[in-house]
């Protein structure tokens, strides 16, 4: 292909995917001959789509907008840019997110605490199912429950006899106040009729270290590589699976579900937007998530983070949403949870 060629061909990409945007057809691609139809001959901006994460760098909603954005960028010449905004904890930038402008060109990968946050935190005053564009989920999570080897509690009910024989109960580790971890072990100790108290660290990682530590009885984490690795080193048990079914990889050991139907601790990314995108908008932006995401390598990497890929319709993304409202409010509601950061 020509100089002329290559540049003619860049700028019919471009105009490809900012009418994408702006219209509805955001998503075909030009690979393998596939036809384009019914696109506007936009231009592209001077600027880059921003896809924030209301998180540090190295979190799962963190390595998930990466990988998002290095697909993206593969696909079409298009500048994705991930932003990091953790101020207040990431709040900030949610609130944020919501007066930005409904083009589509700033959207944000984000977590359970999105709908967490506004449950257990009088000031975080905003609706996620109302007030933000749901676009699509990206990845679930299944959570391990996991006590340090060193306090010999070997199974789910040993966990729950200490429990019930320690003044005050059992102690347990939550990398933030109000992220799934911790919330999952309130659903816990409302399914066993136990006690219990949260120790907050500020990330998984200060948390695991708590676990491997002995400073903890129990905490729930993803399963990814480095909770495997201490897992097969002795140094952490685990107690129990989160997931629907048995963990795949280690599937001698219970769900919850099993002990107590319908119990689950799961955390999951999502991708959102400003409130106000066009629905025609939003519905193709999720097919061209689909269509960049669903591939062998991007599920090995979330595999690699205890992570499984989940793309859907922006219809069963809310219905997540919603499901999750339900369910953590109640939880609150019954463990008469109070607090603020």
């Amino acid at each position: 292909m020509s100089g002329v060629s290559r540049v003619a061909f860049r700028l019919l990409l471009w105009r490809v995917v900012r009418a994408a945007l702006i219209a509805a057809p955001f998503a075909a691609h030009a690979a393998g001959g596939a036809a384009v139809t019914s696109l506007e001959p936009l231009a592209w901006p001077d600027r880059a789509i921003r896809l924030w994460v209301p998180s540090s760098p190295g979190g799962g909603a963190d390595v998930m907008a990466r990988i998002l954005a290095s697909r993206l960028n593969a696909r079409a010449a298009v500048p994705v840019v991930v932003e990091n905004r953790v101020v207040g904890g990431g709040a900030a930038a949610v609130l944020q997110l919501a007066r930005e402008p409904a083009d589509g060109l700033t959207l944000m990968v984000t977590f359970e605490t999105f709908v967490l946050n506004p449950i257990v935190f009088r000031q975080q005053t905003y609706d996620p199912l109302h007030d933000y564009s749901l676009i699509t989920m990206l990845s679930r999570y299944e959570l391990l429950l996991l006590a340090p080897a060193s306090r010999r509690i070997g199974s789910l009910s040993s966990l729950v006899e200490r429990a019930r024989q320690v003044p005050g109960g059992v102690n347990f580790a939550s990398p933030g106040p109000g992220g799934p971890a911790r919330f999952a072990f309130e659903a816990l100790k409302l399914a066993a009729g136990i006690a219990g108290t949260p120790v907050h660290y500020r990330g998984i990682a200060p948390a695991l270290q708590g676990l491997l530590g002995g400073e903890l009885d129990a905490g729930f984490a993803q399963a990814n590589s480095v909770v495997t690795a201490n897992v097969r080193s002795g140094r952490l048990v685990v107690l129990a699976s989160g997931g629907a079914r048995r963990s795949a990889q280690f599937p001698a050991v219970p769900t919850l579900a099993e002990t107590w139907p319908g119990l689950e601790a799961r955390a999951w990314a999502g991708l959102i937007g400003p409130s106000g995108m066009p629905p025609a908008l939003i519905g193709r932006i999720a097919e061209v998530v689909r269509d960049v995401m669903d591939s062998a390598s991007v599920r090995e990497q979330l595999h690699d983070q205890g992570g499984e890929l989940v793309l859907g319709s922006p219809g069963a993304f809310a219905a997540v949403v919603a499901a999750d409202l339900r369910q953590w409010t109640r939880v609150v509601r019954d463990a008469a949870i109070t607090m603020d950061p």
